[in-house]
């Protein structure tokens, strides 16, 4: 485990991760993608020979769905590249210094400074890993997260189902993409000690707006973070065991599930079909064909599966 003590460095290689995402040239893996491939391996290489994910390349719907959801998560929501353009200077993460630099609090380089400083910080954030021993770039986009003391206290995942049979649990594919952003942090300096992975999943209400309830759940999913902060100090969570917290904020359509985040457990590994994420790098980079079936733990909740 990495120590409490360098949140500065791990917060200092984000930034620079930022700077060399920005070449056109380099196509990242996202988490996204690799949960996507826990649960059709086929798919998720199409998918992923097509490209990110951009208003193009998809459904109107799902562009459209994607976008609300984006902007709801409001001011704390930074963008993919360091900028200046509220005026603020950019500087680097300095050891010496504890206080936070003029650069621009909603710039990336703002929020890493934040965050380093052991500030309380709740928001959106993308992060990133290069993995040089398969010369590729890991890039993960949560929907929100929290720190506290340069910690990543909660990583959470949001997801809107418009089939209601989907409601009844939340499947154990659907851990992959949380786990592999907490792996990001991991594997680039940040103490996980205190991490819990939430998964948020709502469906929309019949009959009901959806632009309200997009505005719903991104305030929820805040508020939930808040709440969850210390929820794994307070609580024993494990890796391969979910539970349900109470939130009395929490509409009754959303289904909130909580995951105890461990580094010595490969959850990864031991979902679907048991690939790792090395493992499905090479299926990407065209070194292994991709499986054709559906993985065995198809429509079972985490417990099931890792206990089937």
């Amino acid at each position: 485990m990495t120590e409490p003590t360098q949140p500065r460095k791990a917060c200092q290689y984000q930034v620079e991760l930022y700077d060399e995402l920005a070449d056109p040239t380099i196509r990242p893996i996202l988490a996204v993608e690799l949960g996507k491939a826990k649960f059709n391996q086929l798919k998720a290489l199409d998918e992923f020979r097509s490209g990110p994910s951009i208003p193009w390349s998809v459904s109107e719907d799902t562009a459209t769905q994607s976008a609300k959801m984006t902007k709801a998560r409001g001011e704390n929501s930074v963008p993919t590249y360091p900028t200046t353009e509220e005026g603020g200077t950019v500087e680097t993460i300095d050891d010496e210094d504890d206080v936070v630099s003029s650069t621009s609090l909603n710039s990336a380089e703002g929020v890493w400074k934040r965050i380093a400083s052991g500030e309380r910080w709740i928001g959106a954030i993308p992060v990133g890993m290069c993995r040089q021993t398969e010369d590729v770039y890991l890039r993960g986009f949560p929907f929100l997260m929290g720190f506290e003391d340069g910690q990543p206290k909660v990583i959470l995942n949001r997801i809107l189902t418009r089939d209601g049979g989907n409601m009844g649990r939340i499947y154990a594919n659907e851990w992959a993409r949380p786990w592999v952003i907490a792996s990001i942090l991991d594997a680039t300096g940040f103490n996980m000690d205190q991490t819990t992975l939430v998964t948020m999943k709502a469906k929309n209400p019949d009959g009901t707006d959806e632009d309200s309830v997009v505005g719903y759940l991104a305030g929820s999913a805040r508020q939930t973070v808040e709440e969850l902060m210390d929820y794994r100090a307070e609580h024993n969570l494990q890796p391969d065991q979910t539970d349900e917290p109470e939130l009395s904020h929490q509409a009754p359509y959303v289904l909130t599930e909580v995951l105890g985040y461990d580094s010595r457990f490969s959850l990864y590994e031991r979902i679907g079909h048991g690939d790792s994420i090395k493992d499905i790098i090479a299926v990407f980079q065209g070194e292994r064909d991709p499986k054709s079936e559906y993985p065995p733990d198809k429509g079972l909740s985490l417990e099931y599966s890792l206990n089937r």
